[in-house]
């Protein structure tokens, strides 16, 4: 993944959060997702033919063909400058098996551009089979502080679906997240995880090596592989983690608060990935919560031919929730 067309290279260099050093203290920040797409449609419109046109281009040409003001055209001249620092940056993740995907790439799935519109991410780090993005699967999602009875589950459900062929994505936290995704590799499963925290941290990890070495486990996240956890970066990977499946299970969420709920009432509002709920006696207010706004109830164990059950439930659940994201405006509803 770090062999670069100039397209791709051109995608990062725009968009590749890069941490500072003695060298480069102030660097230009990178392109949000919303920025980069605005400007690509610009660039699409503009005169310029390949991304090469842009890196020679002085400011006021920037300007004038992109339809931009002259510090943006500056921040983006800037951008393109980084190049050799890039570069070294690049070729010190490479050496810790850290790959990154562009959105210009073949292999960027295409459900992120379906899902998120505007808010795809430019570009995605990565430790493992980059072919896992593409796999779907089973988002199993609920809180770090989760009780026993919340855990097992999820495991369970883990495992059930690695015994399936179904790849479980969750987002590696401590709690629900790591049980569901132990549960599917324990049995040779497949789990791709989605991360709000250094990813180079937990590449550096033996275990998290042998499995990802195995197939078994790929690691990704949208923001620089040295960044450390923080509520905005877990909020955003949450809903990496829907875009990519093909159904969601909340296992557990508090009502109205905590990262759990927010992901799935973004999920149900504005992508048209089924939302599932575990029922049952002993479950916060939350689950009852996301059923009675429409999302379904999990089938409860034991479980057979689980994706065609949930194919089957959902099916009316798609239509509609594809015509509710029809009728509301692209920037409106991302």
């Amino acid at each position: 993944m770090t062999d670069f067309t100039i397209d791709s290279r051109f995608v990062a260099l725009l968009c590749c959060p890069l941490p500072a050093s003695d060298d480069m203290s102030e660097l230009p920040p990178p392109l949000s997702p919303k920025q980069w797409h605005i400007l690509n449609e610009r660039l699409h419109q503009s005169e310029f033919q390949h991304a090469d046109d842009l890196t020679d281009a002085d400011v006021p040409t920037l300007a004038q063909h992109l339809n931009l003001s002259e510090p943006d055209a500056a921040h983006i001249q800037q951008r393109l400058r980084l190049g050799e620092y890039f570069d070294n940056e690049i070729h010190r993740l490479a050496e810790l098996s850290i790959w990154m995907l562009t959105i210009v790439d073949p292999d960027y799935p295409p459900t992120l551009h379906e899902q998120l519109g505007v808010s795809a991410p430019p570009l995605i780090f990565g430790f493992g089979n980059p072919q896992s993005l593409g796999q779907g699967g089973l988002a199993i999602v609920g809180p770090r502080n989760a009780t026993d009875t919340d855990l097992l589950y999820a495991k369970d459900v883990g495992e059930h679906c690695a015994n399936e062929g179904i790849q479980v994505i969750s987002g590696g936290a401590k709690g629900i997240d790591q049980h569901a995704m132990i549960g599917a590799i324990e049995v040779r499963g497949q789990s791709l995880g989605v991360l709000g925290d250094s990813l180079e941290s937990h590449a550096s990890k033996p275990e998290i090596q042998l499995f990802a070495t195995s197939g078994q486990l790929t690691l990704i996240s949208p923001y620089h592989p040295q960044s450390f956890f923080d509520v905005g970066r877990a909020m955003g990977r949450n809903k990496l983690i829907y875009a990519l499946a093909d159904w969601a299970l909340v296992v557990a969420c508090q009502k109205g608060s905590g990262g759990t709920w927010h992901g799935a009432t973004t999920a149900m509002k504005s992508m048209s990935v089924p939302v599932f709920v575990r029922t049952g006696d002993d479950i916060p207010d939350g689950n009852n919560e996301l059923i009675r706004r429409g999302a379904l109830e999990f089938p409860k164990p034991p479980w057979t031919n689980l994706a065609d059950s949930l194919e089957n439930l959902c099916k009316d659940y798609r239509k509609k929730r594809q015509h509710i994201i029809s009728q509301q405006g692209l920037f409106n509803k991302r």
